[in-house]
């Protein structure tokens, strides 16, 4: 907002420029947010800071108020503060109480109480101020193709933001090397055709009623 010619009783003319945000709430989506990265065991440090993180980005063409948005794992749950998220923009989930130095224009976004991310595997799930699940990721560490990189230091990243069914096909260890490439473009980002169905991996019976059934791609929720 810029106003010009403005002057006070004085006669003293002066400029004023004020930056503001607009912004208008439009209808959220699976998956118009979605985690891209993450980096559950920072140690030993390869360049990146001794901090786990995960990466989240903005898929949809529309702004994003994340005020009051959760990621959460199997033991906690962290509350996003109200940030705007732009579309084709990245940002960086990380503990409020760290204080590391993450590369100069990263978007940090700290957060109380944030999860501890497992080294072997966990779930996470992001959703937002309704409790809907917009995206959720179950990773373990053979999701690294390189057996060095397990040993710590080294972000899982993303490959193909588009391709939003299979996990542990479009997930590999980052390449870049610092380690990882938090708050932009993944260091294996490449276009993964997918031109099939999903099949199922197993079939559990829990308790007497229940019976769980784990497909090797996320469901579209409209067919289930």
């Amino acid at each position: 907002l810029r106003i010009g010619d403005l002057m006070d009783i004085n006669n003293n003319q002066t400029e004023v420029t004020e930056t503001f945000v607009f912004f208008k709430p439009s209808p959220i989506k699976q998956r118009d947010v979605i985690i891209t990265e993450i980096f559950p065991d920072p140690t030993p440090v390869i360049g990146l800071p001794d901090q786990e993180f995960i990466e989240v980005f903005n898929r949809s063409d529309n702004a994003i108020s994340l005020d009051r948005w959760t990621i959460t794992d199997k033991s906690s749950v962290s509350v996003l503060p109200d940030e705007i998220l732009l579309p084709g923009e990245y940002a960086v989930l990380t503990a409020q109480s760290s204080n590391p130095s993450f590369p100069s224009g990263v978007r940090l976004i700290r957060t109380a109480n944030f999860p501890s991310l497992n080294n072997s595997g966990d779930t996470l799930v992001l959703k937002n101020n309704e409790g809907v699940t917009i995206d959720s990721l179950v990773y373990t560490h053979a999701f690294h193709d390189d057996e060095d990189k397990k040993a710590g230091g080294w972000s899982l990243e993303l490959i193909d933001t588009e391709d939003i069914c299979r996990e542990d096909l479009n997930w590999n260890s980052s390449v870049d090397p610092r380690g990882g490439t938090p708050g932009v473009e993944n260091s294996i980002r490449a276009t993964i055709i997918d031109s099939e169905g999903p099949f199922v991996l197993n079939v559990e019976t829990i308790g007497l009623r229940d019976i769980e059934i784990r497909f090797n791609e996320k469901l579209g929720s409209d067919s289930i």
